[in-house]
């Protein structure tokens, strides 16, 4: 098979203390080669508070390195995915960054969830470590989470996001980075308080090794070397001690902000926020008894760039978001064949309607998904089961591969496959540009159609006749075998309504 040649990538890591950006191509090896690095502290996150809003001075940090990184990527002819974490995640006022990043910048943010976030660090450090056959337990700690993996031989076993970070600890117990005995015990017990229920939650699985990655990992590992009068020539795959990192916490600790600089070696950029990352690194290391920390020097960026250049363990990410999907609707749908035979129908509808409604290949895959999870609200009850499906959607960790706006996406699909129309009395609904409330409409207008043609769960119909004129959509349903079709005929123009009125035209069923 000739090899493909894709243009290079650009990964951009939007995180809540720092922003990174890694352009690579992939080679006809199947190597990646990088072609370039940046790292910026944009302190994103910083000064939130409680409110959870970002701040104007940070937004415009973050715009500005964002332009330098797309001319940069543009540079390479470069494809480019930037992916948002927890600061962008958890704020408010996300949206004003989000589509001023798009308006005066001209790159598209996709914001991911914990889990996500787990699986794309997860896919970084596999390509930096040889850690295929061991079952390890990863951990990423941010500027506002810290991310959680177990894995063994390429899958992820289990995910946990919490909501601490350097950044987050750092403005509640030591501002300025100022320590005192009173702010160190009460951000332990802070600290510990989040880590109970995580270590709870993955007591099922033991661990051949303990791998870190971060900023704030490579910090103290430089750190302990420096006290120790040595150079760590290659960060990746270097070890520190439980002790060294105790050894390292104190040092912190008893020093201000000018000594560390001079006497830690720590990079200008974090010594006012390491007091907050060591201090949740000491507690992690104590809660999962670490004797020695491995360390990564690839994470979430390499993350991203792997999954879009090769696809997370040999599979493309369209494949593994059908996966989580396929099996979410097995697990909750008590007839996923049925769910799978709509998608089927849907699909075609969609394909055979391409010159009206003018939608790509994406909104394909999400109509898809929404057809294979829309009745999984059944598991908790019949009544209002639209609804249960949307929510379930929206808060399951077990679709990965998704960014956060495609779960909303698909969740309101499966939130209107039935009863009342898309409407701004929905919220959420109500919260999309108007191009996206259009997607929404159309692919809950198909699925809707297409349950109706599975009406006795048979999958009698096998394919559509659909003729398009000026004013009509005429869908003719063609059975699999010699049956009357008169009752998927019927549920599916009762169910035709959306979809005429979206597209503006009429829509006749008959077999």
């Amino acid at each position: 098979m000739e090899f493909q040649a894709k243009k290079p990538h650009a990964a951009i890591d939007i995180g809540t203390n720092s922003m990174h950006l890694l352009v690579a191509q992939l080679l006809e090896s199947g190597s990646v080669e990088t072609l370039t690095a940046e790292r910026e502290s944009t302190r994103l996150g910083q000064n939130m508070g409680e409110e959870r809003m970002l701040t104007e001075a940070a937004i415009e940090r973050a715009l500005s390195t964002l332009k330098r990184y797309k001319a940069i990527a543009d540079s390479y002819e470069a494809t480019i995915s930037a992916i948002a974490t927890s600061a962008v995640r958890e704020a408010k006022n996300k949206s004003v960054f989000i589509n001023r990043a798009l308006d005066e910048v001209g790159v598209k943010i996709e914001t991911i969830s914990g889990v996500e976030e787990g699986r794309l660090i997860h896919s970084g450090v596999v390509q930096a470590l040889d850690v295929y056959s061991k079952k390890i337990l990863v951990f990423d700690i941010g500027g506002g989470s810290t991310e959680f993996i177990v894995a063994h031989k390429g899958q992820v076993l289990d995910v946990r996001s919490i909501k601490l970070g350097c950044i987050k600890l750092t403005d509640r117990f030591f501002p300025e980075g100022l320590a005192t005995n009173s702010s160190r015990e009460n951000s332990s017990k802070y600290i510990r308080s989040y880590l109970a229920s995580v270590k709870q939650e993955l007591s099922v699985h033991s661990f051949d090794q303990v791998i870190g990655c971060s900023g704030t990992i490579g910090a103290v590992a430089n750190m302990i070397a420096f006290l120790n009068g040595k150079n760590i020539k290659q960060l990746n795959g270097a070890q520190i001690s439980a002790d060294e990192i105790y050894f390292a916490a104190e040092k912190v600790f008893e020093m201000d902000s000018a000594s560390r600089k001079a006497l830690l070696g720590l990079d200008d950029k974090r010594i006012d926020i390491i007091t907050g990352g060591i201090s949740l690194l000491v507690e992690i290391t104590k809660t999962f008894n670490i004797d020695n920390l491995v360390i990564s020097s690839y994470a979430l960026r390499e993350g991203i760039l792997y999954d879009r250049l090769i696809g997370p363990s040999g599979r493309s990410t369209i494949n593994l978001r059908k996966v989580n999907a396929s099996r979410l609707s097995k697990q909750l749908d008590n007839d996923p064949a049925h769910a799978k035979h709509v998608a089927k129908l849907a699909e075609i509808i969609f394909d055979k309607t391409q010159s009206l409604h003018k939608l790509d290949v994406e909104a394909k895959e999400l109509l898809e998904l929404s057809a294979l999870l829309h009745n999984i609200g059944l598991s908790i009850s019949h009544s209002a089961h639209h609804k249960h499906s949307y929510y379930m959607i929206k808060h399951s960790d077990s679709l990965t591969g998704f960014t956060e706006h495609q779960i909303n996406i698909v969740a309101l699909i499966a939130r209107f496959h039935r009863r009342a129309k898309p409407s701004n009395r929905v919220s959420e609904f109500e919260k999309l540009s108007d191009w996206n409330q259009y997607l929404v409409s159309v692919l809950a207008g198909i699925l809707r159609i297409a349950i109706g043609l599975d009406r006795r769960h048979l999958a009698v119909v096998e394919d559509i006749d659909i003729q398009v004129s000026d004013s009509t959509i005429k869908l003719g349903p063609i059975a699999s075998v010699d049956d009357d079709l008169s009752l998927e005929v019927y549920s599916a123009s009762e169910r035709s309504e959306l979809l005429a009125e979206t597209l503006g035209k009429e829509i006749l069923i008959s077999s």
